[in-house]
């Protein structure tokens, strides 16, 4: 797919589009270009931009892949600030970074889009500002025109990234400047007050070139008053704007760790990426897919339902018969109760000691707020488990018995007495 590189400047944008064949690229009179041109670039006015793509890439969507796509914006228009942010990790210097950018600036911080360097422990963070209803008219304009932005970022992060050196460009009356420390854009006669600082950042004595400028130059004694030696300053002359950015581009040479370019789409600006037919198609074996899950889950649910329904009759249906055949309806579990009452034994050589044991601790938790456990009896070959154990009352006594006989063993109580405001019981617990 061809990129697209655009330069917002004002109300204009400058357009280039690389990588096209010939029967994208379109010239004025809407026949094919020449075999060798796979290139187009020009300006417009903003508000033309999707008449303008349109001529170039026809029905080409370059909302399917936002990484083809590059937009620089003025520097003038954003603000570009390093900040020392507080907090022990990456997450909470996140959320800590607008009331460290607030110091700096005189708006609404609320009314900002602060898009970030990479956030690394134990170093200053480093942003690019700008007013959402700014960033928000730019991106109303690219979609309009069927183009979505993968990057988005000051035009000054278009000059090669600079490790030891700060680069000047001039344009009309205008000057950019990128250095390690900052980027910015300022009046051409004004460019004096900042060559000092710019000096700064680097040794004293470099014997190289510290300082780079592009398409003009700034006064010998404005550079000599700063405190470049002429060995230190060089210069250079290239080709159109965004030509010569788009070339940076493709090089990866913006890339320079710690200097990359700040992406603006962060956050609620991320890139949208819209889907290829082909995507559609994988979408709609999806949305097959998750109607049949969805019916299994409405089946299983109304399985589940029958079979609640189906066990609440069948203990209707065994209440009745434990009625019908001992004249009294059962506490706890019918069958249980019906097994005892038919006389069905334990094994001979008896319940195993753990699940009784297992079985009488969660019974005691279930239904009786305060206990004490004086004692525990238990042999092998022996039918239960024996214990000894108080209780506040005869009400915690019986909701105990319910407790055991819905966990399906038998409940015997061998004795029960009033002791120091409490109820000393001595029960026993065994399998059915």
């Amino acid at each position: 797919m061809p990129k697209l590189f655009l330069r917002i400047r004002d109300h204009e944008v400058d357009y280039l589009v690389r990588g096209l064949t010939p029967a994208d690229a379109i010239d004025e009179s809407n026949q094919p270009s020449e075999p060798a041109q796979n290139s187009v670039s020009g300006s417009c006015a903003l508000d033309e931009l999707a008449d303008v793509v349109a001529e170039w890439v026809g029905s080409d969507p370059w909302t399917l892949d936002p990484t083809a796509v590059v937009v620089f914006i003025p520097t003038a228009q954003t603000l570009s600030i390093t900040c020392e942010v507080p907090g022990r990790n990456v997450a909470q210097r996140r959320r800590a970074l607008p009331f460290a950018v607030e110091e700096f600036v005189t708006a609404n911080v609320e009314s900002l889009h602060i898009a970030t360097g990479e956030i690394e422990r134990d170093r200053a963070i480093r942003t690019l500002c700008v007013p959402k209803t700014t960033i928000d008219e730019w991106l109303d304009v690219l979609r309009n025109a069927q183009v979505e932005p993968g990057l988005m970022t000051a035009d000054a992060y278009a000059l090669p990234a600079p490790v030891d050196e700060a680069i000047v460009w001039f344009e009309d009356d205008l000057a950019t400047i990128r250095s390690p420390a900052q980027i910015a854009t300022i009046d051409s006669a004004n460019l004096n007050l900042v060559l000092a600082s710019l000096r700064e950042e680097f040794d004293v004595d470099e014997d190289k070139p510290v300082l780079v400028q592009i398409n003009g130059s700034a006064s010998t004694k404005a550079l000599r008053d700063a405190g470049f030696l002429t060995n230190e300053v060089r210069s250079e002359v290239v080709g159109p704007a965004l030509e010569y950015f788009a070339a940076q581009a493709d090089e990866r040479k913006l890339d320079g760790p710690p200097y990359a370019p700040i992406n603006l789409l962060q956050g609620d600006y991320r890139p949208i990426k819209r889907l290829s037919s082909t995507s559609e198609g994988f979408r709609s074996v999806l949305r097959w897919v998750a109607s049949v899950a969805l019916l299994v889950v409405v089946l299983t649910a109304v399985e589940g339902v029958w079979a609640s329904r189906r066990a609440d009759l069948e203990r209707v249906r065994a209440n009745d018969l434990y009625e019908e055949l001992f004249e009294a309806r059962p506490s706890g579990n019918p069958a249980a109760r019906m097994r005892r009452a038919l006389g069905r034994m334990p094994d001979e050589d008896g319940a195993d000691f753990l699940p009784l044991l297992d079985a009488l601790a969660h019974s005691l938790e279930a239904s009786v707020t305060t206990f004490s456990l004086r004692n525990l009896s238990f042999a092998k070959g022996q039918r239960g488990l024996v214990a000894d154990l108080a209780v506040p009352d005869y009400a915690s006594l019986d909701a105990l018995e319910e407790a055991v006989t819905e966990r399906g063993l038998a409940w015997t109580l061998s004795s029960a007495q009033q002791e120091d405001n409490r109820i000393r019981a001595r029960i026993m617990v065994e399998a059915l």
